[in-house]
């Protein structure tokens, strides 16, 4: 059976490799960040494959667990279509429920990055 940590450090595996990480959050899932909140895994995933467009690597670099929940700083590196890169330092908070991502909610610098995005804009 897998734990808590193995389940978060797959799914962020996962998802850095673009391989299968859709498979690794309940059907259920919802996410809380500063850009809204998200229910249920279509959803989940539609919102997740449109952050992906701009994510070249993404890795965790610390973890803490205590029994279903753990926290996560998380290292995001962006690059726009424009060139322009950033690393996004992202906390994150995850509880698994049957080895499956039941919930996250997500904070970063959120004028850090809408400065980043808005070089999209400007070109």
């Amino acid at each position: 059976m897998k734990t808590t940590k193995d389940v978060v450090l797959e799914y962020f595996n996962a998802f850095d490799k673009n391989k299968g990480w859709e498979n690794l959050v309940s059907n259920n899932i919802k996410m809380s960040s500063p850009t809204g909140t998200i229910k249920g895994k279509e959803a989940f995933i539609e919102m997740t494959n449109q952050f992906k467009q701009l994510v070249k690597t993404a890795k965790v670099k610390s973890i803490i667990v205590e029994g279903e929940n753990a926290s996560a700083l998380t290292s995001y590196e962006l690059v726009l279509p424009t060139n322009d890169k950033m690393n996004l330092e992202v906390a994150e908070t995850i509880s698994v429920k049957e080895q499956k991502i039941d919930s996250f909610e997500i904070y970063f610098d959120t004028v850090k990055f809408n400065e980043f995005i808005a070089k999209m804009n400007n070109n």
